[in-house]
């Protein structure tokens, strides 16, 4: 804890700082930082090796052009340390947001956010390059070899029988998920023969990625304020709106698709619904995949590193209902 104070002391020039602990996601420790006159938030990334610095300069990377920009609904960034895997932000006050609060207006703000770091983009006088996204698909076979990667780690987990929560994991993934993404794989292949749907680099746009209601906090004056950028970068606008739409911790009702159509434009897609309508269930299962990484062994390391007073088995088997629940609801093929 001490690397962590003197972190923050020598950033915000203070001799005074105070660190408490507070819930973050499931990658990264979090610190409230509290100083005489401040108080900001600390990020102590997870790195699987010591040379895992991707996440921290994603992150850093993206706050510093949103600072470029003048977009001000996320954090001010304060400094970093790629050798520490720290990051240290503005604190953001504001309250969560779940999915009965989400009106015209909240989608609205999300959907002005994302063309205004887009519409700033690309200035030809900024010094801050993007890379492209953690995970990034440009092609719809690059969409579905992405979601296939995820399952083919998935089903070698999903052989174990030495217990019952093994048993119950494996035969979802067997007997339930992989026919849905074998049948809709198909589909997908041969669309991929007869639209022309690949994202010219021209088409691609800057994402926050992991994007959505579960990243962001409102305001006491309504605005929505973004958080959570560690896998930013270049991206497909198609891959950004479906996994805005499906991410299951705050879902977003498909009624609001629509409003994302015109991000679509970029890609000159003219056949908006369709195509949508086609990729949506494939991301609802790379959202399952997701939920259960927990049975992944270097998922369940990241886990233990984050929250290390929760019981892993706990959590699997939370998630694997959450997964079936969340496959019920929304898997119609």
């Amino acid at each position: 804890m001490n690397h962590l104070k003197d972190f923050c002391a020598k950033a915000l020039k203070s001799k005074k700082v105070d660190l408490e602990p507070v819930k973050n996601g499931g990658n990264n420790r979090g610190y409230r930082v509290t100083t005489e006159d401040r108080s900001c938030y600390l990020k102590e990334y997870y790195a699987s090796d010591k040379n895992d610095r991707s996440r921290i300069r994603r992150e850093s990377n993206f706050l510093s052009y949103c600072d470029k920009i003048g977009e001000n609904h996320v954090p001010e960034l304060i400094a970093w340390d790629l050798t520490q895997n720290l990051l240290l932000q503005t604190y953001i006050l504001g309250e969560k947001v779940d999915s009965d609060s989400i009106g015209e207006d909240e989608i609205d703000q999300c959907l002005k956010f994302i063309q205004r770091i887009n519409t700033n983009g690309f200035i030809s006088d900024s010094k801050i390059t993007f890379d492209v996204a953690s995970d990034a698909c440009f092609s719809i076979l690059e969409h579905l070899s992405h979601v296939q990667r995820r399952y083919d780690r998935l089903n070698q987990v999903a052989v174990r029988t030495q217990t019952k929560l093994e048993r119950d994991f494996g035969g979802f993934i067997l007997n339930r998920v992989n026919p849905v993404l074998a049948n809709l794989s198909a589909k997908l292949l041969d669309a991929s023969m007869t639209k022309s749907w690949d994202c010219l680099q021209d088409q691609r746009v800057i994402s926050p990625s992991d994007f959505g209601f579960h990243n962001a906090l409102k305001d006491s004056d309504g605005n929505v304020m973004f958080l959570d950028f560690e896998y930013a970068g270049l991206d497909d606008p198609l891959k950004l709106i479906c996994d805005f739409i499906c991410q299951p911790q705050v879902p977003v009702r498909t009624d609001y698709l629509h409003k994302f159509y015109p991000l679509l434009e970029i890609r000159g897609i003219e056949s908006s619904e369709e195509v949508i309508q086609l990729c949506l269930p494939l991301y609802r299962l790379k959202w399952i995949a997701i939920i259960l990484g927990c049975f992944l062994e270097d998922h369940g390391k990241r886990r233990l590193y984050s929250q290390s007073a929760s019981s892993l088995q706990t959590h699997q088997l939370q998630q694997l209902e959450k997964a079936k629940s969340y496959f019920d609801t929304h898997i119609f093929i």
